[in-house]
């Protein structure tokens, strides 16, 4: 019995020497454990302390960009007479440069032709101004464009000469008159200030086309009328025979006129 408490003893003594050995040989590896555990928690706390951050951030941003769509302007709403003024606004002007188009193809005039080149001139930056409005508002163009433009060359097909002349500046005066009475009212009474600033810019620009029209109009009149005085004055004026019938045409209707007088003043005494 003694002797195996002893090997107990001895075998306790060995393992204590072991330990104590293996601590001398390497005493910092308790201190690197400690340090490494010391680490973990420090990667820790920097991970817990960088996800706060995020998600603070995260939450700062989804508010602002709440915050910053509450406080935008809300989209206007363009009226339906703002619409339609400009919709037949830029109906009258595809018309117009049209029709000007085909007086440049077609007339001779001099005074036509430069009549119709200041139209597109006119409308060529009245149009990229309101096809630039147009898409502010979001109001889609017409899509009936090409029609416009074939119902304006069938209204003049077929003419040439002075009966073109006359038609293209008839039509163009009444378009013109129209177009001048819609944007006169647009620059008053539209309801957006965007609208009523483009029609009043463009207003000068139409009347200058329309008083140009209305004294060309004028003028063509007054040059059919003296066209047709003098076909009349040839036709009168003549020689030799046509001569003599004229005038006794004259004299026999001169002659009834003085016959029937008594005949009537007599019936009016009666």
């Amino acid at each position: 019995m003694a002797i195996r408490w002893r090997c107990v003893q001895e075998r306790r003594n060995y393992r204590r020497s072991r330990r104590e050995e293996q601590h001398k040989v390497n005493p910092v590896q308790p201190s690197l454990h400690k340090g490494a555990a010391t680490m973990n928690i420090r990667s820790c706390l920097f991970r817990f302390a960088f996800g706060v951050l995020v998600a603070l951030g995260a939450s700062s941003c989804e508010k602002s960009g709440v915050q910053a769509g509450r406080d935008l302007p809300a989209p206007k709403v363009i009226s339906i007479d703002d619409e339609s003024f400009l919709l037949a606004a830029q109906m009258a002007e595809i018309r117009q440069t049209t029709l000007s188009r085909a007086a440049l193809n077609t007339s001779k005039n001099e005074d036509i032709r430069n009549y119709a080149q200041q139209v597109i001139a006119n409308y060529r930056r009245a149009l990229a101004e309101l096809a630039d409005l147009m898409k502010t508002k979001n109001i889609p163009h017409t899509s009936a464009a090409e029609e416009i433009k074939l119902d304006a060359m069938n209204r003049l097909h077929g003419l040439t000469g002075s009966a073109f002349d006359h038609e293209f500046i008839s039509l163009m005066t009444a378009e013109q008159q129209a177009t001048l009475n819609s944007f006169n009212s647009a620059a008053e009474t539209a309801a957006d200030p965007d609208i009523r600033n483009y029609a009043k810019g463009v207003l000068p620009l139409l009347r200058e086309d329309f008083n140009t029209a209305t004294a060309l109009e004028k003028r063509l009149a007054a040059d059919n009328a003296g066209s047709i005085l003098s076909t009349g004055r040839d036709s009168a004026v003549g020689t030799g025979d046509g001569n003599v019938t004229l005038r006794r045409a004259i004299g026999t209707l001169s002659d009834s006129i003085r016959l029937a007088t008594p005949l009537l003043c007599g019936l009016q005494n009666a």
